[in-house]
């Protein structure tokens, strides 16, 4: 992207840089906003896969 870790966050994300070193620790709980600003500059799309197990009925087998 061509800047810092710090740049970054600050311009382009607009979000405090402390942050994003969060996220990355796997300590943040980032809004889906957020992730889709961070994946965007590395051509990445941020989307969500539903388990079958957070379905109702699939206990049973549904």
């Amino acid at each position: 992207v061509g800047m810092t870790q710090i740049e970054y966050a600050e311009k382009i994300l607009k979000i405090y840089p402390r942050v994003l070193m969060e996220i990355e620790r796997d300590r943040g709980n980032p809004t889906l906003d957020t992730l889709g600003k961070i994946a965007r500059p590395f051509g990445l799309k941020v989307g969500f896969v539903v388990k079958k197990s957070h379905l109702p009925g699939a206990e049973n087998g549904d």
